[in-house]
């Protein structure tokens, strides 16, 4: 008997005429199948078919694999198939015991085998052999087969598509696998040729009725065209549905009919604003602008579970609509299957095995202690983990021995556990069991169905072990494992819940209507997509006889299926610009649509610079608050008149004093301490000249990063340590006073020796960085050597990290250098004196960076250590200065400063940094006098947003905590 092809556009009653025939011949006393396209699908048609009766009594609801696993049973073969992490595991395999050529540097990565996952199910589906495959594709063609040998060396059956494969083979050559039972199937285009050739065997003994969205000429459908003509090989039964009035909307429903017609479409009807366009600056602004246009339909009426979100990708935008919803309080319902990794169970499991298994690092540790899934109470692991971080330890061992010593025993026993288990999948297992139970206890509640991640998520990975465990292949590396675990599939979110929005990918909408639809991703490159990425090329599989579908028509076919999904509202969003600003096309789609329909409505946009709504288009109560807070910029009393309104002028006018500080300390006791201070040092005068700002910020408040950083303070302090330790050393390992072209070979061995003990005071991790600290450091110093060398200065390094004014300082130094009443503290890098023994000095003063500041810059940049330390040295020291210089040990480490003419000889200096006596000695007299001033105001307490030239340093990271506004 021939087979019956119901075919018509979208929304004409074919899926009602499936299921009232379905109905019927359970009526007759059969036992039909009816076939849908997704597992998710055989509920929903199964709720639809008890909505036309009370109740059904026969027949089944199944998918494809299901008629295949009958067929295969009648036939008394074997139904078990290879999961997918069993499949994923003998790929990785025969990928890396075959001999490669061509593909050998592809085959390096991951995601290789995966590629060569696709296209073992592709030909699988297809029913081919890979044999004609020729030149470098025919490694393909040898991995495929060793792929398939090893499956049935094993012994544990094939794939789920080459388990199809031999189903629809045996549904045609033997009558067995399958009796009288009719078969209705939902048919779509991606039906392979396993599938096609199933239904046209089944026809010639059963009737069997298929349904299709196509129409004849449209190019809409044209994606379709190959599976009708296929299926209709050897005769069939054609009816055509015309189409049905399934649209409440005038507009919808024009669309529908012209969408990608070659004909000149007729007038499209009076937009009744069902149809709306949405940009956004993003994906985050997409997700936002969506959220909000929802939260305003919902409180038009419209129930949660009748809108729905139609995305090309569920993965790539689940986080930002999650995150925008969330801020809405509107649930979502995101229906996918995700890689493990990508839950927050799977990155906790992850961490922790990695820390236990492979020596893992104190981010691997915390990715586990800080989820739910640990069970360790979160103000301890607060606790542990600042402190690690603010000691900079990073590496596994350290990390143990510290949180071990930190937490006064065991801190993470599961982990203690999971190391000590001989059996790794046994530990991994348990591990996952204590994680489900420290996240629910036993006095959980039930758990809604989308909270479920973590107790799929432990079923997945349960079965996945025993998976592993009967595929007999022993010896897998940690790492590998922990790979395989972390691209689980887990099922996230539910598919249709009551209550929620639902999230879907565009093959999974194909069954389902909605009120209301926003269809995302219409970007040049997302719908339509980009170029196919399998392993075959076009020309590769055709030359095997694989018929695939063209792209374009592909794309065009899911955007029609997706905007006939709503019954009333359709709204089409796209990304504008990335989030850095550079802008994306948008799809052609899009233009198509506009095309079709005259919109009057102008399309709503949310740009980059649109942190807040307009007033009447903001969707909560905090939306509007923030904008009436941008308003009091440009009108303050209508901000303030509709914020008392709403009964929100006190937190407005809060805001609007946020930013106004007084220009004066004010506290007591701080003023009191500031004015009694009897003691500066010279890097406090200096920053409170930069700015007295971030003087109070720095000094007073002094901020600090919880983690340890490699920053340039730790550089330059490791560099200081280094320069001392080495010039100390010189005269007795080199037996010279200073370094010279003849020692320079002997000098660097020894700059490296000394940079490696100054490095041992110093908690520098074996971390990427700490590496590349170590290997600037050696170069910077190398350099500085040599700089030092071609200076040519005729004074030696005598005195090393002088310190006066502090308690460390030496006898006569404590007290500091007096000025006024008040004593100036510092630490003087190096002091070179006059290898004749005359008492004349000049101070040094090392800059970790590449700048160093020239005299005529001192007082423009306020500079004063050289200053001030040239005055110590002549106060302290009894040592008459010839100068000071700022030394840079890094770029071109120039050597500047000031210094008396005619008193040093150096082919190095620059000659604007010597001056006379009596220029030298006033610049000194000047830097004395904006010390005077600078003490002043800071015991007036002084303090204001004053930054030298007018505006904040771009470096400057305190304006949070100054709280004045940035243009």
């Amino acid at each position: 008997m021939p087979l019956r092809l119901i075919l018509g556009p979208a929304n004409c009653g074919k899926v009602a005429l499936l299921e009232e025939r379905f109905l019927a011949e359970v009526d007759a006393g059969a036992e039909p199948w009816l076939i849908v396209p997704n597992r998710t699908d055989v509920e929903l048609v199964e709720r639809d078919l008890l909505r036309r009766r009370e109740a059904v009594l026969g027949g089944r609801v199944g998918t494809f694999d299901d008629l295949f696993e009958r067929a295969l049973e009648r036939c008394g073969e074997s139904t078990a198939a290879l999961s997918e992490i069993q499949r994923r595991l003998i790929l990785r395999r025969v990928v890396t015991a075959g001999t490669l050529d061509t593909l050998a540097v592809s085959a390096r990565f991951a995601g290789f085998a995966d590629a060569l996952s696709g296209l073992t199910d592709e030909l699988a589906g297809a029913m081919l052999d890979p044999d004609g495959l020729e030149g470098s594709a025919g490694e393909f063609a040898a991995l495929v087969r060793a792929y398939r040998d090893e499956c049935s060396r094993i012994g544990l059956g094939v794939d789920r598509a080459g388990l199809a494969a031999d189903g629809a083979r045996l549904l045609e050559s033997r009558l067995v696998a399958w009796d009288e039972t009719p078969v209705l199937a939902y048919g779509f285009e991606d039906m392979t040729a396993a599938q096609v050739r199933a239904l046209r065997a089944l026809a010639a003994r059963v009737p069997v009725t298929v349904s299709l969205p196509y129409e004849t000429g449209r190019p809409a459908y044209a994606a379709v065209r190959p599976l009708v003509e296929a299926l209709a090989e050897g005769g069939a039964e054609f009816e055509e549905l015309p189409a049905g009035e399934h649209f409440r909307s005038p507009v919808l429903a024009h669309l529908e009919r012209t969408l990608f017609t070659d004909a000149p479409a007729p007038p499209p009807p009076p937009d009744d604003g069902s149809l709306v366009l949405l940009e956004a600056a993003g994906r985050r602004g997409v997700a936002e602008l969506v959220a909000a246009e929802v939260l305003g339909l919902l409180r038009d009426g419209y129930a949660p579970e009748q809108v729905a979100i139609l995305v090309p990708s569920v993965a790539a935008h689940r986080a930002a609509l999650e995150n925008a919803f969330a801020a809405l309080e509107v649930p979502i319902a995101v229906d996918a299957r995700l890689p493990l990794s990508h839950t927050g169970f799977g990155v906790a499991l992850a961490g922790g095995l990695r820390f236990a298994w492979t020596a893992g690092e104190r981010a691997d540790l915390f990715a586990y202690l800080r989820s739910p899934y640990s069970g360790v109470a979160r103000r301890r692991v607060d606790f542990i983990e600042g402190r690690l971080r603010g000691r900079g330890v990073f590496a596994h061992d350290e990390t143990v021995q510290a949180a071990t010593e930190l937490a006064g025993g065991p801190f993470a026993p599961a982990l203690d556990r999971l190391a000590e288990n001989p059996d790794p999948l046994d530990g991994l297992v348990t591990l996952a069991r204590d994680m489900v139970r420290a996240a629910n206890s036993v006095a959980a509640r039930f758990v809604p169905e989308h909270a479920r991640v973590g107790v799929r998520a432990l079923r997945g990975v349960t079965r996945a072990a025993d998976e592993l465990r009967a595929l007999g292949i022993t010896g897998t590396a940690p790492s590998d494992l922990i790979e395989l675990v972390s691209r689980l599939p887990v099922r996230v979110g539910a598919d249709a819940e009551p209550g929620r929005v639902a999230v879907l990918d565009l093959r999974r909408a194909r069954t389902r209507r909605f009120d209301a639809v926003f269809v995302l991703g219409l970007e040049e490159g997302s719908l339509p997509g980009s170029t196919d990425r399998r392993l075959l090329d076009a020309s590769m599989a055709e030359s095997i006889g694989l018929h695939r579908i063209d792209r374009a028509e592909l794309d065009r076919h899911l955007f029609t299926s997706a905007v006939t999904r709503p019954w009333k509202r359709l709204h089409l969003a796209r990304s504008a610009v990335t989030e850095a600003g550079r802008p994306i096309a948008p799809s052609p789609f899009l233009d198509e649509v506009r095309r079709l329909v005259d919109l009057h409505t102008p399309v709503r946009r949310r740009g980059l610079a649109d942190l807040t709504w307009p007033l009447d288009q903001a969707p909560d109560d905090r939306a509007r608050r923030r904008t009436l807070a941008r308003e009091l910029r440009t009108d303050p009393g209508w901000a303030i008149t509709t914020a008392a309104a709403a009964g929100w002028e006190r937190r407005l006018r809060r805001a609007q004093t946020a930013l106004l500080r007084s220009t004066c300390l004010t506290a007591a006791a701080s003023s009191a301490e500031l004015a009694a201070a009897p003691k500066f040092s010279v890097t406090d005068l200096e920053r409170f000249g930069d700015c007295s700002s971030m003087w109070f910020v720095e000094r007073l408040l002094s901020p600090r990063e919880i983690d340890f950083e490699l920053d340039a303070r730790l550089k330059g302090s490791v560099a200081h340590a280094t320069l001392a330790r080495f010039f100390t050393l010189v005269p007795a390992e080199l037996g010279v006073d200073r370094v010279s072209d003849e020692t320079l070979p002997r000098a660097l061995p020894l700059m490296r020796r000394c940079l490696h003990e100054a490095l041992g005071g110093q908690r520098v991790p074996g971390t990427v960085a700490g590496r590349e600290l170590t290997r600037a450091l050696e170069r910077d110093l190398e350099g500085f050597l040599r700089s030092e060398v071609a200076l040519g200065l005729d004074l030696v390094p005598r005195r090393f990290e002088v310190r006066f004014g502090g308690a460390t300082s030496a006898p006569g130094l404590k007290e500091g250098l007096r000025i006024g009443d008040f004593a100036v503290s510092g630490v003087i890098d190096r002091v070179d004196m006059d290898p004749g023994m005359s008492p004349r000095g000049l101070v040094w003063d090392y800059k970790s960076g590449a700048t160093a500041h020239a005299a005529a810059q001192f007082e423009r940049d306020g500079k004063l250590q050289i200053p001030l330390y040239i005055l110590a040295l002549r106060e302290l020291l009894g040592v008459e200065p010839v100068g000071g210089l700022y030394r840079a040990l890094a770029g071109s480490r120039e050597a500047r400063g000031l210094v008396l003419a005619g008193e040093v000889n150096a082919t190095g200096l620059k000659q604007p940094d010597l001056r006379q006596a009596d220029d030298f000695w006033a610049q000194i007299d000047r830097a004395v006098e904006v010390s005077i001033g600078i003490v002043e105001r800071i015991r007036a307490g002084d303090v204001r947003h004053d930054p030298r030239g007018g505006t904040c340093p771009s470096w400057c990271m305190h304006y949070p905590i100054c709280r004045v506004p940035r243009p």
